[in-house]
């Protein structure tokens, strides 16, 4: 099962589609990110290469929460 699977099996779960969904992928495509959002998905990030850029971003997304 990849992640695209899991979502749609934790949202059509009734105990467990109420838990957010944070979608952390390498991939920025429109179509991924869409995918993600029309299954429900309470927000998607995308992975940067740097462990500092990773850890920033992960501080604001935290700080925003």
């Amino acid at each position: 099962m990849d992640g695209r699977q899991l979502l749609v099996a934790l949202k059509s779960d009734e105990v467990l589609k109420e838990i957010p969904t944070i979608i952390l992928s390498t991939s920025a495509a429109n179509d991924d990110v869409a995918n993600a959002y029309r299954n429900h998905a309470s927000a998607y990030m995308t992975k940067p290469i740097e462990l500092h850029e990773f850890r920033d971003r992960m501080k604001r997304f935290a700080d925003f929460w």
